[in-house]
């Protein structure tokens, strides 16, 4: 792999990493952000839900007030007249207050009167044993600091039937004393009464008894949850809904119901869509910085390295030390042109100074040898043997010579 491929390789491998930091510290941080304004909307609404409770809790309290607060019920507990009951107490009249309970209670706990309503059959019914048992002296509905103060709560009844209960003293119209008793107004938490939440909420609501949650699709989780001392519990349902939950106490302070509300994860579809646009923003804007990263690295450094590298192998297969690399600019690359430049020069100088002490060497080399040769020569000349060879041979030429001259006229 060529330096440009692996400049390259870096390069993207260094920018898709950034990018994938980016992306998981931001999503962490837009995820957190995004996941608690949804927890905040979800307890917003369980609020509203809340809001809307208190009010029937405040209606109620409204009509107990109006009907303890009365001079003809202050003159009922005294006389227990009967035609105040048939006035007042009659079928058409309770129906018409949207109460399911009534009930009279003397001063020291004793019940006065008391009937139930039943809406289905529109006929009165008696209360239920279970429900008499808790309107005592020491019912916590029959317990006042003050004169005009009133108590609300709710009661669960077997069969996890809830009542919400609004109990008042029963004082003259101009609130005045000694309260007579107390009176106590109730209306059961039905399907209607969930529905009128809902619709005043705009909400999906809906309601669990305490002690049977545990077996009601949808609250099982909500129900350990609250029973370990929070009042509000928040479950995503799927990647569309969200449930939240609120827990509401009886009058003794035991858990007696638990609100739900669902909500549409419109915070959550709007987070992961901007989890994705930004996912692409990144992705978008990594590319861009990854190609401008490659041209201007190409242009800049691994461009001028290839022509750099280039003139280095030519003038190896030109084996022409006196050629020159060219690559203008005042960086680092530039200097190191000069650089093999500089080296390329010092090294043709070397070759020269090599070459012509080659030479030298070779002229000296003969002149050696024809000195030793004149040695050899002079030492074979100057031997007994040479010169022994010389006295013979002069005097050969002296016997020829004197041969020649002595021979026939």
């Amino acid at each position: 792999m060529n330096l440009r491929r692996k400049t390259m390789l870096a390069v993207v491998l260094t920018l898709l990493g950034l990018v994938v930091v980016l992306y998981l510290s931001l999503s962490t941080i837009l995820g957190g952000f995004y996941g608690e304004a949804e927890q905040q909307t979800v307890l917003a609404n369980i609020q509203r839900v809340t809001t809307a409770y208190r009010s029937e809790v405040g209606a109620l309290q409204a009509l107990v007030i109006q009907w303890a607060e009365w001079d003809a019920s202050y003159a009922f507990m005294q006389s227990d007249s009967s035609t105040f009951v048939a006035q007042n107490l009659n079928t058409a009249s309770i129906a018409s207050l949207g109460v399911d309970v009534v009930a009279y209670i003397r001063p020291g706990g004793g019940v006065l009167y008391s009937t139930g309503y039943n809406p289905k059959t529109g006929a009165l019914q008696p209360l239920s044993a279970a429900l008499l048992a808790q309107l005592t002296a020491r019912s916590p509905l029959l317990q006042f600091h003050a004169l005009t103060a009133t108590h609300s709560g709710l009661i669960v009844l077997p069969g996890h039937r809830l009542l919400l209960v609004e109990a008042g003293q029963v004082l003259t119209s101009s609130a005045g004393g000694p309260p007579r008793g107390t009176l106590v107004f109730g209306r059961y938490m039905n399907r209607q009464m969930v529905a009128t939440f809902g619709s005043l909420t705009h909400l999906a609501v809906s309601v669990a008894p305490y002690a049977a949650a545990g077996g009601v699709p949808g609250f099982a989780l909500a129900r350990r949850a609250l029973g370990h001392g929070s009042d509000s519990y928040i479950q995503p349902v799927s990647n569309t809904l969200i449930a939240g939950y609120t827990l509401v106490r009886d009058i003794y302070g035991r858990p007696a119901v638990i609100f739900r509300i669902t909500l549409p994860r419109s915070i959550h579809r709007l987070g992961q869509a901007s989890l994705r646009l930004l996912l692409l923003a990144l992705l978008v804007a990594g590319a861009v910085f990854i190609l401008l990263t490659i041209v201007l690295l190409e242009r800049l450094v691994l461009s001028r390295v290839a022509r750099l590298s280039a003139g280095v192998k030519h003038i190896r297969s030109k084996d022409d030390l006196s050629q020159r690399l060219v690559l203008p600019g005042v960086d680092e690359l530039s200097g190191l042109a000069a650089d093999i430049n500089r080296m390329l020069a010092d090294l043709a100088d070397s070759v020269h100074r090599q070459r012509e002490l080659q030479q030298q060497v070779a002229e000296l080399r003969i002149e050696i040898d024809e000195q030793k040769k004149a040695r050899e020569v002079s030492r074979i000349v100057d031997s007994d043997y040479f010169q022994d060879i010389q006295r013979r041979a002069a005097e050969m030429r002296q016997a020829r010579t004197a041969a020649i001259q002595g021979g026939p006229a």
